[in-house]
């Protein structure tokens, strides 16, 4: 089984435990089933030569249903715009095929061996239907074809989200979190909540760059709390991300 994030630990687990970026931690969300309309059916069609780069204009990011509701994501603020199938053997993806909002294939990949491959992969194939959001339900089958659902925001708004970002913790984020630990929660945290595509590879950026080999996470965190507090000089992100 996938290892759960450290977000996921945090916020659907009540863990405190997790640690600060510059541990460059390896983990990365589970990927359990999702319901969603289209079929289960075993992944067959949609080849195409490989992944895609992730886009920074895409930024797509995978998360729990548990963890969209804890943070409070209004369901009619984002719409479904397609379902990746994926098949799995002894708990593993072998492959998985992205389909439209129609159900129609739009491409098939056999699953990288590594679980960062795998939602990389995965990352950058939703951006071929518009995706910024893979959400999974449930558990993951140990053999067969599950799917997740992914999603867009309807009408991103670069203003609500720097709002969103500067004027406190997100909902349910900051008991019990030492200042490090809630740099790395409220992270997480902005790449499930935030549509705008600004606002989005800001912060995917940001969380990518802190995990690079021999990073300098100070001068990281420095520049890019530099950089919000152009927008707005006041913002309680900026003060957590570089006091």
């Amino acid at each position: 089984m996938h290892r759960a994030s450290v977000f996921a630990a945090a916020l659907v687990l009540g863990s405190a435990a997790c640690g600060d970026p510059s541990a460059r931690s390896a983990a990365v969300p589970t990927l359990p089933a999702a319901t969603a309309p289209s079929s289960t059916a075993e992944p067959t069609g949609g080849k195409n030569k490989g992944p895609l780069a992730p886009a920074p204009d895409c930024a797509a990011t995978l998360v729990t249903r548990s963890v969209v509701d804890r943070l409070g994501r209004k369901p009619g603020e984002w719409t479904r715009v397609g379902t990746v199938v994926v098949a799995m053997k002894d708990r593993r993806p072998t492959r998985f095929e992205l389909k439209d909002r129609e159900g129609g294939a739009v491409s098939g990949l056999d699953a990288p061996d590594s679980a960062p491959a795998f939602r990389d992969a995965v990352r950058a194939e939703v951006c071929r239907v518009g995706g910024v959001s893979v959400v999974a339900e449930a558990e993951a089958p140990e053999n067969g074809a599950y799917a997740l659902s992914v999603w867009k925001p309807v009408s991103p708004n670069e203003s609500a989200d720097l709002d969103y970002v500067c004027k406190g913790p997100p909902k349910g984020v900051g008991q019990g979190l030492e200042p490090a630990q809630l740099r790395v929660v409220a992270i997480e945290a902005y790449e499930v909540m935030l549509g705008s595509p600004k606002w989005r590879a800001f912060f995917r950026a940001l969380h990518d760059e802190i995990r690079k080999k021999d990073a300098n996470v100070d001068e990281v965190r420095r520049a890019k709390a530099t950089e919000l507090r152009s927008a707005v000089a006041d913002c309680w992100f900026s003060s957590i991300l570089a006091p």
